[in-house]
């Protein structure tokens, strides 16, 4: 893909991806800010800032004004948090990038933040926070997350906690905002149906005042210490929601590409090995899967599936079996080439949408200050081989390193199926 990245004389980056072929425009705003960035205390503050953004502006007093200027001309505005990044993004046919750029210009830099406001959204919040508790496919990752990273930020629900969400107040969305939210601290990335000089002159109309900001460096990730910890919530619900989690690596490690490719066999769609073990000749689960995290400075590897409770060792036993049978065998060519193809596949399917060009190219560049190309990315992974495989899954998905969380009636769940079969 052509891109084309430029630098505002306040440090803002913007990258252009241009995709003459489409009438529509994605707008991506990385903010370098997540839950990794707060202490205990904080939890959950840049998740309410995010949520704040959209309650009004100067020109703009109530947030019916903000979204409904982008939904008149049929666009699409929201905005996510995350645990490095916090994004605002719009999506609106390429006549209306002006409207969209101006739209979230004016939340980004001139939010009113009411009192009331801030009220109002902390009850919005602790609603999510139940929602988010009572979704087990949802709080299995999270506890997940908390055995791998125990007391820091990285193993925390991102959108924070009822206690810690309970506290905040107008002068604590106003810090957050004063330490992170300038153009040094963020990237732009639109992609679509538009001319670069265009964009250009449209990012320089709107951000080239926005002031700088010294934002604070986050608590770095600790080195995993042992493994073998469980973290089990009993909850009356139908289904038992289990996730094996490993540690993995940061997101320039060498061995992410190896990663990539050992998830997709272990549990990359409805022909991978766990998919086939457990749904399709054992009738154990009906989704099952395997994905590896990548952060700046650590990651994770998640094999989950949901199961009937009576079934939960059993499962876990055959995700055991699996991941043995990786360490031991070297995997055929032919599985290792389907597994190649697979990621380049899915990878140029999702980047025929204007939003997830936008969001490919400028997350890249606000968490690694550069951008890969999905070309490279895709010849990192062909370049794997089936001894990488092997040695990979010996590293990091050594049974002494396993930990197991599980949402869901989790009496049955036994220690006992963490033993490997041939």
């Amino acid at each position: 893909m052509d891109t084309h990245k430029l630098v505002l004389g306040n440090g803002l980056r913007l990258i252009v991806v241009p995709m003459p072929s489409l009438r529509s425009v994605s707008i991506a705003v990385f903010v370098n800010v997540g839950s990794r960035y707060e202490t205990d205390r904080q939890a959950g503050i840049s998740h309410l800032t995010e949520h704040m953004l959209f309650k009004g502006t100067r020109t703009r007093p109530k947030s019916t004004h903000i979204t409904g200027e982008l939904e008149s001309v049929g666009g699409i505005l929201n905005a996510s948090t995350d645990k490095e990044i916090t994004l605002y993004w719009a999506k609106a046919a390429s006549e209306h990038l002006p409207l969209s750029l101006e739209v979230i210009s004016d939340m980004l830099r001139e939010s009113v933040l009411r009192p009331s406001d801030v009220t109002r959204e902390r009850g919005v919040i602790a609603e999510e926070l139940r929602m988010i508790a009572d979704d087990p496919q949802d709080w299995v990752y999270v506890l997940a997350d908390e055995t791998l990273w125990p007391d820091h930020p990285y193993g925390r629900e991102i959108a924070g906690s009822q206690e810690t969400v309970a506290t905040f107040r107008r002068r604590h969305v106003i810090e957050h905002i004063e330490h992170y939210y300038g153009p040094n601290n963020a990237v732009v990335a639109v992609a679509g149906g538009i001319e670069v000089r265009a964009v250009q002159d449209l990012i320089e109309r709107h951000f080239s005042t926005w002031q700088t900001v010294d934002p604070p460096a986050p608590e770095p990730a600790r080195p995993f210490v042992g493994g073998g910890a469980w973290l089990l919530e009993d909850k009356q619900f139908e289904q038992l929601n289990v996730c094996l989690a490993f540690p993995g690596v940061a997101r320039d490690h060498p061995d992410r590409p190896t990663l990539e490719v050992l998830t997709t066999i272990l549990g990359g769609g409805a022909s991978s090995r766990l998919f086939e073990q457990l749904r399709e000749r054992r009738g154990l689960a009906y989704d099952v899967g395997a994905s590896a995290a990548h952060f700046r400075d650590t990651g994770s590897v998640i094999i989950s599936f949901g199961t009937d409770p009576q079934k939960g060792s059993e499962a876990l036993e055959c995700c055991v079996a699996e991941i043995d049978r990786l360490e031991r065998r070297r995997v055929s060519d032919r599985e290792l080439q389907k597994a190649k193809q697979f990621f380049g596949g899915r990878l140029w399917l999702a980047l025929e949408d204007t939003n997830a060009v936008a969001g490919w190219f400028g997350s890249q560049e606000i968490l690694q200050d550069r951008v890969i190309a999905p070309e490279e990315a895709i010849a990192a992974v062909d370049a794997v081989n089936a001894d990488d495989v092997r040695r990979v899954a010996r590293t990091y998905l050594r049974p002494e390193l396993m930990r197991v969380a599980a949402v869901g009636p989790t009496t049955m769940l036994t220690r006992h199926a963490l033993r490997p079969t041939a």
